[in-house]
């Protein structure tokens, strides 16, 4: 009796799963073919929320990551838009450091946030890193800066 219970609740979850699956599959066709059209006007809903700029893993910190969030009410296709590092290095001027790309079919759901780590891979938050060896966030102060895929840029984030 309680295995049955078991089995058809994994059968359910497997199905909602399956559900899922085929409903993100055909949202990320859909944005393909529609391009940038909304995805562009939505690109005001995708910001830098926060950047872990002081990483606690000796000597490189690949443990540092800028967190980007959706908090629009639409899905968002990010592919091709960047993350940069700029430091300020004591003097006004800005020089850019690292740069990630999201890669092709990269969408935010409303709501969603991703993770892109120095240099490590976390699945549970999007799997992203900059494959750095060497700290990217100055831990004095500088900026994160979120470009959409035509090299504007929407958002930034400025930490101590």
């Amino acid at each position: 009796m309680l295995l049955d219970v078991v089995i058809n609740m994994l059968a359910y979850f497997y199905l909602v799963y399956r559900q899922f699956v085929d409903w993100r599959k055909s949202n990320l066709m859909a944005l393909s073919q529609n391009e940038h059209t909304d995805a562009e006007a939505e690109c005001k809903g995708v910001f830098i929320s926060y950047i872990n700029y002081d990483g606690q893993v000796k000597r490189n910190e690949s443990d540092e990551y800028v967190v980007i969030t959706n908090d629009s009410n639409s899905s968002i296709d990010i592919s091709g838009y960047s993350v940069l590092d700029i430091n300020h290095h004591g003097t006004p001027d800005e020089t850019e450091g690292n740069k990630f790309t999201f890669p092709y079919a990269t969408v935010l759901t409303p709501g969603e946030s991703v993770r892109i780590y120095t240099n490590e891979i976390h699945a549970e938050s999007g799997g992203y890193s900059f494959r750095s060896k060497k700290a990217i966030w100055n831990n004095n102060g500088g900026k994160g800066v979120l470009k959409d895929r035509a090299g504007k840029e929407i958002s930034k984030f400025v930490y101590p």
